[in-house]
């Protein structure tokens, strides 16, 4: 993970300064402990790209600040505050309609400073500035009165026997954090000292020296910095440029792991730095917290998974072998008695019974204080029992194992979940059907706020159709149930977990599939199934008219009929050329919004 060092932010800050100097505040939110959202309008909104909301990100790892749309918040921020912090209300209170003025940053320093422009309750302009402080396990947000340098409020209070060098709390005046004395910033540098705090040790030396020296610059950046060079003096001329904002050259690594500020071959060009940084962190917060909601949520299912392979080896199935020999017991016994072959009581526990045709002893179970017939009237009503007990466990093991099947689809769900908004109508799923209970920050929360189609995603055909996935159980009874019409066309991977893939049909091409679409609906099917990795998947599609809900199953459990099967390996390049197309269809849907 790649940390925030003071020379990226003040580009990102500058970049912020030209897209919301001008813009006003309409909404402030508080969803997860260390993160906040500001909702801005007007301003050069021409330039933001829809991108209206300044999220801000204090978590020790993930600290960073950028602009960022309603798509990107629904895929990385977790909400679990339901009731607004006291912070909150706060800049609620001061900052309604208040307007941007700048965005800045201290010299050489991970602090962005937002100045905003308001009016008091009793109508006097008000100068306030949210300090939002990006330096690791230290990150915080002060708001203050610029004015009166006072201390509104604060994200993380501070007290004296938490810091000897620098309290924080509502009402203290407010002052910058100390600065390190070892270090100063390059501007006070000359190019002969540069050269000679240089000239003294080996190249491989360099990034440390002047990590421990300069102000403002992160390691990985100077190592960039200094593998393009080839002299302290050229090094020189190249911070000094970087740091003025020439000649940048924002890029992401292949692999999204590192950013930088200089093009490197196969890296990345980025539109922007605040795109850079953006991109990056979104990426990195985004993987983290998916893979422990994921973790969190398959570990609940496995839970219950383990339980029904218990029951499932506890229902040993009842053989026709077994009620037949409890049958031909009782048979035996009759025979026997009618023929004069037993003592006329019986006398022990177990007694020698022989076949009438072979002679043959056979020793069964007797109850000595029971007559003959009796005693073959309690193997009659054992072999009854197995009967009813067959007929029962029978039906018991088909409920469990088409538990079982189920479990597996929410698995293969969880594992293929992409962002936290699949992955929260699946945990709400889990919840409903009684395999999660609901975490702390849920409790008393109240209903979550439905979107029109929750866990289901929407892609767009080379035929411009529809193409709904659907991404959890109640998406999937969705597709059935709510959404398809009776010439739709339904498909599912055959016979193994999966997404059912529904292709709407426009009311001019009512007939056969075209082979296109058919091919891309086939692979979102089997890409979104247990199977993505396995070549030549049976697909099969059917018409959603001869599809139906199995009454009394799990969320998504259908039977159908008349169904065909393609035989699919999964073209991730076709599936990457729907997802930007949906993509496409859907920025610019939210553009004309």
């Amino acid at each position: 993970m790649q940390a925030l060092d003071a020379i990226t932010l003040r580009h990102t800050a500058a970049e912020l300064n030209t897209l919301l100097a001008g813009s006003k505040v309409s909404k402030v939110q508080h969803p997860h402990a260390d993160e906040f959202l500001i909702t801005v309008w007007g301003g050069n909104k021409s330039d933001r790209k829809n991108h209206n909301l300044l999220y801000i990100n204090l978590n020790p790892q993930f600290s960073f600040c950028s602009l960022i749309n309603t798509a990107q918040k629904n895929a990385c921020v977790l909400t679990t505050l339901h009731k607004p912090t006291s912070i909150c209300m706060l800049m609620r209170k001061h900052l309604a309609n208040a307007r941007i003025v700048s965005v800045t940053t201290h010299n050489n320093e991970r602090i962005m400073d937002i100045h905003f422009e308001n009016f008091s309750e009793l109508g006097n302009k008000v100068a306030l500035v949210l300090s939002v402080e990006l330096m690791g396990k230290h990150s915080n947000m002060i708001f203050y009165d610029n004015v009166q340098q006072s201390i509104l409020g604060v994200a993380h209070s501070v007290s004296e026997q938490m810091s000897q060098h620098r309290e924080l709390t509502a009402g203290l005046p407010y002052a910058p954090p100390p600065k390190p004395p070892s270090k100063a910033p390059l501007s006070s540098v000359t190019q002969k000292e540069f050269e000679a705090l240089l000239g003294t040790i080996t190249k491989d030396s360099w990034a440390d020296c002047l990590n421990q020296r300069i102000e403002g610059w992160g390691k990985l950046l100077l190592g960039d910095a200094i593998a393009a060079t080839d002299s302290p003096e050229a090094l020189y001329a190249l911070l000094n440029s970087l740091e003025k904002g020439e000649g940048l050259q924002p890029v992401l690594s292949a692999n999204g792991e590192r950013y930088s500020l200089l093009a490197k071959p196969e890296w990345r060009l980025c539109d922007s730095v605040l795109a850079m940084t953006r991109q990056y962190y979104l990426a990195q917060l985004n993987e983290k917290r998916l893979g422990r909601f994921r973790q969190r949520l398959s570990a609940a299912v496995a839970t219950h998974q383990k339980k029904l392979k218990k029951q499932l080896e506890e229902l040993k199935p009842v053989t026709e072998e077994d009620i037949e020999y409890l049958q031909h017991c009782g048979d035996l016994i009759l025979t026997a008695h009618a023929n004069g072959m037993l003592p006329s009581k019986p006398e022990s526990g177990r007694s020698s019974i022989p076949h009438l045709a072979t002679s043959k002893e056979n020793y069964l179970e007797i109850d000595p204080h029971l007559s003959w017939p009796q005693n073959a009237q309690i193997y009659y009503k054992r072999a009854k029992k197995a009967r009813a007990k067959q007929k029962t466990c029978d039906a018991m093991r088909q409920q469990v194992t088409s538990k079982a099947r189920y479990y597996e689809e929410l698995q293969s769900m969880i594992i293929q979940a992409d962002s936290l908004e699949d992955l929260t109508t699946l945990e709400e799923e889990l919840i409903a059907e009684g395999l999660a209970k609901p975490t702390v920050s849920m409790k008393g929360s109240g209903k979550r706020e439905k979107q029109k189609m929750a866990g289901i995603a929407t892609f767009i055909s080379s035929a411009e159709q529809n193409i709904y996935v659907g991404k959890t159980g109640q998406g999937n009874a969705q597709l059935v149930s709510r959404i398809a019409k009776p010439d739709d066309w339904w498909l599912h991977i055959q016979e193994m977990p999966g997404s059912h893939v529904l292709v709407k049909v426009k009311h001019a091409a009512k007939g056969p599939l075209d082979p296109q679409t058919l091919l891309e609906a086939a692979n979102l099917a089997v890409y979104y199934s247990s199977a993505r990795a396995s070549k030549n998947v049976p697909v099969i599609y059917t018409q959603a008219k001869h599809v139906r809900k199995i009454p009394d199953s799990w969320p998504g459990h259908v039977t159908y009929k008349q169904e065909q099967a393609v035989f699919i390996t999964v073209d991730i390049g076709l599936i990457e050329h729907l997802s930007e197309s949906s993509q496409a269809q859907g920025e610019s849907e939210q553009d004309s919004v």
